[in-house]
């Protein structure tokens, strides 16, 4: 099975270096000429029109067709400004297909999350088109790479890697499969991996843990990532040109610069194996540190739950938290360092490849009122004067703010959602939106717990799992309720 992940946007030019032997496709997917060996190209931008199209919100989600019926007399026969689209792909007998309610709303360029956002889409009318200039010829609208066989390669020089975080830097990373360009929406030229999905998945596993992690948490991790992509095909970049991106907002890919031996070994040991709850693909999320307590998919994104995604303590019991966190009670767990967990930091082990994570179990930072003023106007396109106050109106299972109040000198307004939250606190993102608010003067000062969203597996607390001597197979129980460990095989 292909997948197909963009990895370099809106560029005008690409420098790429073919290692083998690769030819241009021409339009019928013929090969047609050979490229040089070891030879760096321009592929440039010459002339575009961005795409046309509408901006939709997604008001819900239904992944039953007798359910949809009934929703579409309410929403899509007697409003024009609604749409239902379909997305999703079939993997053999099982599918991913659900179905997105959408109402049209205003111009939501810039005020978003950059890479994608799970309310927000957007619906093309017209595809962008444009000209793009590569080895003496021009090309309309996309062009191919193709190998000639698994032994080659290509080099892409200045790669954004680590997208809106703090360790956003450029490197040049090397890439197995197939290389497409295509004319982006916004009419500027994005670069496309098409790879093999193991030959993908043992780079995901390189980039987001390392080798001397736990052999049984990276098998954990693997199945994981393979379950996301299946289960996210087709949705996270809908009408992007492309299945996932290569950053945070899907799946951290470096190409083959970071695969080792042991990630190819562990994906090659769990091939074909994925997570299923009640005949579906699971959409098994992971974030570095739960702090503790994992949390539920509808404090992180839209307003449904998982049962997989449950919220339960990370220790050995895993007993199930029943309630949203109250004020009183986050403020004791936040502050607690000795809190009994997998994932505390503070008292486990970490591998050396890990051990920037360790003061992110507690953690505390500092954000200046101007700061804040200055994100909400940029990040979110909001301006409510001088920031005089915060607080948080709706906390999660595992203490997470995903509803908090900004006072202004002019206005007031509230961020929902944990990571527009952690955006609006940060230049890049906050660790977590399970944090303490104070003030000194006109500075905010946090006191939070865990990094990421704190969904479904912690890779901290699998990576301390796996060392205490829990298998792969048990790392997944815990860390997804209710799902099983199967094999694509059995579904095709």
């Amino acid at each position: 099975m292909k997948v197909r992940i963009g990895f370099f946007h809106k560029k005008s030019l690409i420098k790429v270096k073919f290692k083998g032997e690769y030819f241009i496709s021409d339009k019928s997917g013929c090969p047609g000429k050979n490229l040089d060996n070891n030879k760096v190209y321009d592929i440039k931008l010459i002339e575009s029109k961005p795409s046309e199209h509408e901006w939709y919100e997604k008001t819900d989600t239904v992944f039953d067709v007798g359910k949809l019926e009934s929703h579409r007399d309410k929403y899509y026969l007697h409003e024009k400004s609604t749409r239902v689209i379909k997305v999703g792909s079939q993997i053999g007998k099982l599918n991913n297909f659900e179905y997105w309610l959408l109402e049209k709303t205003g111009d939501m360029e810039g005020k978003i999350y950059p890479s994608g956002d799970y309310k927000y889409k957007k619906l093309i009318k017209k595809d962008a088109q444009g000209k793009i200039f590569f080895n003496g010829v021009e090309f309309k609208n996309k062009i191919n790479m193709i190998p000639a066989n698994e032994d080659c390669s290509f080099v892409v020089e200045g790669v954004n890697v680590g997208i809106d975080f703090h360790w956003d830097h450029k490197e040049d990373l090397e890439y197995k499969g197939e290389l497409e360009v295509i004319i982006d929406n916004s009419g500027s030229l994005t670069a496309v991996n098409i790879i093999d999905l193991e030959e993908y998945l043992s780079s995901v596993n390189s980039s987001e843990m390392r080798n001397d992690n736990n052999l049984e948490m990276l098998k954990a991790q693997t199945i994981a990532a393979r379950s996301t992509v299946l289960a996210t095909m087709g949705k996270h970049h809908y009408s992007d040109g492309f299945d996932l991106c290569s950053d945070d907002h899907c799946q951290c890919y470096q190409g083959i610069s970071k695969i080792s031996e042991l990630s190819k070994k562990v994906t090659e040991d769990t091939k074909g194996e994925i997570l299923i709850f009640d005949s579906g693909i699971v959409d098994a999320r992971y974030s570095k540190i739960c702090g503790g307590i994992t949390e539920r998919y509808s404090t992180c994104w839209e307003d449904m739950d998982f049962p997989y995604l449950a919220s339960f303590y990370d220790n050995p019991v895993g007993s199930e938290v029943k309630n949203v966190m109250k004020d009183k009670e986050a403020e004791k767990f936040i502050l607690d360092k000795n809190f009994d967990c997998f994932c505390n930091t503070f008292k486990n082990p970490l591998p050396k490849s890990l051990e920037f994570c360790r003061d992110l179990f507690r953690w505390k930072t500092v954000i200046t009122a101007s700061e804040i003023k200055e994100n909400l106007k940029q990040k979110f396109g909001i301006d409510i004067g001088d920031i005089t106050d915060l607080t948080a109106i709706a906390r999660g299972y595992s203490g997470r703010i995903f509803k908090m109040e900004l006072k202004g000198t002019e206005s007031n307004t509230v961020i929902s959602k944990e990571l527009n939250i952690r955006r609006l606190l940060s230049k890049t993102h906050l660790p977590s939106s399970a944090f303490l608010i104070t003030k000194s003067g006109t500075d905010f000062i946090f006191t939070g717990a865990g990094w990421g969203h704190g969904a479904g597996l912690c890779q901290i607390g699998a990576q301390v799992m796996g060392e205490k001597g829990y298998s792969y197979k048990v790392i997944l129980k815990h860390y997804y309720r209710g799902a099983a460990v199967k094999n694509l095989s059995d579904y095709t």
